[in-house]
């Protein structure tokens, strides 16, 4: 981890840091943060997310598995 070079105080993680607190593989993080589930910033390759909206993720209650599909 380390701390924005704006000195703003937040704590950035990368895809792998990410992956191991939620606990997930770091390609399943990637694709998070690219359909906008998982609040990141990418930079040139790479993918950094603030602690807080990582804490704040692995926080919401979510049933395990895929979820059902309607059915009409």
């Amino acid at each position: 981890w380390f701390r924005d070079r704006y000195g703003g105080g937040l704590i950035m993680l990368t895809t792998p840091q990410a992956a191991v607190i939620l606990e997930r593989d770091p390609s399943l993080v990637r694709r998070l943060a690219r359909a906008g589930r998982l609040k990141g910033t990418k930079q040139g390759h790479d993918w950094f997310y603030e602690m807080g909206d990582v804490l704040a993720f692995k926080a919401i209650e979510r049933p395990p598995g895929r979820p059902r599909k309607e059915i009409r």
